[in-house]
Order: C-alpha cells, then sequence, then structure tokens
C-alpha cells in the first residue's frame, strides 16, 4: 500500500518532510453571496493547491443558504456546485446534501440528494426551510490524482437566477489529505 511520504530506514526527518504529511485546508472566515447569476464560478476561499503527479483524498463541508423558489420549493434546488480540478487530473466526487425538494424548518425528514459523479457535473442542492438565512449543509469528497500542479475548488452558482442572493457561508471549509 502506498503511503505519502514513504518514510524508510535513513530518511531524514526535517521541515520539507514533515510539512508532506500535514493536510492542506481551506476555509471561509466571511460569506460570499452571489445574486442573480447560474453561471459557476469558484469561490474565492475554498480552493487548495494541488501537486502535480500526486493522488489526495479531497472533503469539502458547505454551509449555504439562498432563495428556495417557492413554499414549498421547487425541484430546482437553491445551489448548483461543480469542482474546478487541475488540468489532466482524474477520479470521482461523492455527494450528500439536501434534496432540490427539501424543505423543512426543523431539519428532520428532508429529503436527500446522494451520488458518486464526475468532478465538472453540476449538483444542484435544496434548502431545509424557505429561507434565505437558515443554513443547509453539502459534504463533498473524493479521490483525485493529479497529472499537473493546479488549484482544486468549489464553483457554484444560484441553482435559479434570482435577485435574492444564495450564500455559501463562513464556516464553510475543505481539505486534502496527499495519499501518494
Amino acid at each position: 500500500m502506498d503511503v505519502y511520504p514513504n518514510w524508510r530506514a535513513g530518511k531524514r526527518v526535517n521541515a520539507a518532510n514533515l510539512q508532506a504529511m500535514q493536510p492542506l485546508i481551506a476555509y471561509k472566515s466571511a460569506s460570499t453571496d452571489r445574486a442573480s447569476t447560474t453561471t459557476l464560478s469558484l469561490d474565492p476561499d475554498l480552493q487548495l493547491t494541488l501537486a502535480a503527479n500526486a493522488t489526495y483524498w479531497v472533503e469539502w463541508f458547505l454551509h449555504y443558504a439562498g432563495p428556495t423558489n417557492g413554499s414549498p420549493p421547487t425541484t430546482t434546488g437553491t445551489i448548483s456546485v461543480q469542482w474546478s480540478v487541475p488540468s489532466g487530473a482524474t477520479g470521482q466526487r461523492g455527494v450528500r446534501g439536501p434534496a432540490t425538494n427539501a424543505n423543512n424548518s426543523s431539519q428532520d425528514n428532508i429529503s436527500m440528494t446522494a451520488g458518486v459523479f464526475t468532478f465538472t457535473t453540476t449538483v444542484q442542492y435544496g434548502a431545509r426551510a424557505s429561507s434565505s438565512t437558515n443554513q443547509s449543509l453539502a459534504r463533498e469528497e473524493g479521490l483525485i490524482t493529479t497529472t499537473s500542479a493546479g488549484v482544486c475548488g468549489i464553483s457554484w452558482a444560484q441553482a435559479v437566477s434570482s435577485a435574492t442572493a444564495c450564500r455559501v457561508a463562513n464556516a464553510s471549509w475543505g481539505r486534502a489529505l496527499r495519499i501518494a
């Protein structure tokens, strides 16, 4: 089994080797709002720079809120999400979060979406209530193998264009652990 970095007899313990064992972390200290757009673009904070010729386990935890397109919400959802990955990267991502028809302010008994998708497949999530302030949580994770260095990040937009902003909130975060 591959382990990164590969510690073997005689390998020096130094800052570079110890740092290589640490996960990469990205987090939002302030919310980002987007209104009147369905064009996905990279979140300014949820980005990780990955090395070339490497394999990472990547996880994203997205706290979001926004218009729910009616009460109860329609099946168009609240937010659309994709991953941006380095050129030539391979792998898939698993997703879990409120389905496009989720609507229950108590957070119980809501429909969920779950599945495995390519990085560039757009996944839409709904909100747990008809509100632009009650936050929902979506979790995405995947194994990514790179051939070139570059950014792995979350691209997102409103599922349906609305003058009421969709928000990816502070406390959203992600991490990447290099495993090979």
